[in-house]
């Protein structure tokens, strides 16, 4: 027979038992609270976010997951997730993620997925497992609308194929370096001026492909543009290329920055001028040649603007008028107050006025006037106008009074000689 507890026993049991009875209560308030508290998380999360069971129903779900998909609660409570909102383009794709999750694995991932009214949004999810005692009896679905942001990389992306586009396909080289000047970025017309491939010019520092004096130029300029942020227009500097063959370059070069404003690099625009360079260099050569020419011609040069006015009087033009071009103001009114008298003016004009009516403004036949010359002595001059593309007119001066003079006494001679033969 079992023995009779004593009261002090008795006592002691009843205190066990209402400790243990007040640590379940606790431990079940505190497990009220915490449930509490996770569902005020959910519920009031930016996020859209449904709890699932094992076989992947919905069992509750809160307002941003409503929102999100357009449902009311109770079109989605009891519903099978994927069937819900995965649409039949992404239901394998949806499935698949739900598999994996009822294994214990937890997913993160992105994709489309379906509305009420059968429109489809981008969205970033989180499916977490739901594991007790070992055994996965549902799990949490996390949803984000990603839609502005997918819209926002593709208008990236777009931009940064059309920026790719735009930089392949001009003529001009674009080139990025780093604050020690090594390449880390350029389109193909560097590599074309430079002569080397993309592989090999990737990394190389400017100083690479220069001589020691345009490398001091380069240093000198990229230190200046990183000490006052201003930017460098038509930098002219000179490259060798790969093959040895040198080039002229004309840059401009401004100061690459990150998101805090840090200098991080430069960026520049080039372009090869040596073609250019070759073409000024032998137009000037001519230029010269033509202004010696010009300088030591046995004849009278002047060019006269497309304003009438008069920029230019060779030598000889000055030694056989007299006028330099401080004497002579603007426009042709001048050479027509050249001519001897009003008669013989009027005559001229008539001549000029011709011409014009019959090859066009500015157009003129190579003639022979007589003109005054400023030390008040006459001049026969045959006149010979090259009016050029520009509307500028280069008149050549030919002083042919003495042939004229010869001319009529060769003229003389034959008269008095025919006269003494009829004799």
């Amino acid at each position: 027979m079992a023995k009779k507890p004593t009261y002090e026993e008795l006592e002691k049991r009843v205190k066990e038992l209402e400790k243990e009875s007040f640590e379940r209560k606790r431990a079940e308030e505190q497990l009220r609270y915490q449930k509490k508290r996770l569902e005020s998380l959910i519920e009031y999360s930016s996020l859209a976010i449904v709890t699932l069971d094992e076989r992947h129903k919905i069992i509750s779900c809160n307002r941003d997951f409503e929102e999100l998909f357009h449902f009311k609660k109770s079109e989605i409570l009891g519903k099978n997730l994927d069937e819900l909102i995965a649409g039949q383009e992404y239901i394998e794709d949806a499935i698949s993620y739900t598999k994996e999750t009822l294994r214990g694995k937890a997913i993160h991932g992105s994709g489309k997925r379906q509305r009420k009214d059968g429109t489809y949004i981008d969205v970033e999810f989180i499916a977490v497992p739901v594991i007790i005692d070992g055994k996965v009896i549902g799990a949490y679905g996390i949803y984000q609308d990603i839609s502005e942001r997918k819209q926002a990389e593709e208008a990236l992306r777009e931009s940064e194929k059309k920026y790719k586009n735009i930089l392949e396909n001009i003529e001009e080289g674009y080139t990025e370096v780093d604050l020690a000047g090594n390449l880390t970025f350029f389109n193909d017309s560097v590599a074309k001026i430079l002569g080397y491939s993309k592989d090999e010019l990737m990394g190389l520092n400017n100083r690479q492909y220069t001589d020691k004096a345009n490398a001091k130029k380069l240093y000198e300029t990229f230190s200046r543009v990183y000490r006052t942020g201003e930017n460098t227009k038509a930098f002219g500097w000179e490259i060798i290329r790969k093959d040895g063959t040198k080039r002229y370059i004309e840059a401009s070069v401004s100061l690459m920055r990150d998101a805090e404003n840090r200098p991080i690099g430069f960026r520049g625009i080039s372009r090869d001028l040596t073609e250019r360079q070759l073409a000024e260099k032998a137009l000037r050569r001519e230029q010269e040649k033509f202004s010696v020419l010009v300088e030591k011609s046995p004849l009278g040069i002047s060019l006269i603007g497309a304003d009438d006015h008069y920029k230019y009087l060779n030598p000889k033009f000055i030694e056989m008028f007299g006028y330099t071009l401080k004497d002579i103001p603007a426009g042709r009114d001048w050479f027509i107050k050249a001519f001897p008298d009003s008669s013989y003016r009027h005559e001229v004009i008539s001549v000029w006025i011709d011409d014009l009516e019959k090859y066009g403004t500015g157009e003129s036949r190579p003639r022979s006037f007589r003109v005054s010359c400023k030390d008040g002595s006459e001049k026969e001059v045959y006149f010979r106008p090259v009016t050029m593309e520009t509307g500028e007119q280069f008149v050549i001066y030919e002083d042919i009074t003495e042939r004229i003079r010869l001319e009529a006494q060769l003229q003389q001679a034959q008269r008095m000689e025919a006269l003494g033969t009829l004799g």
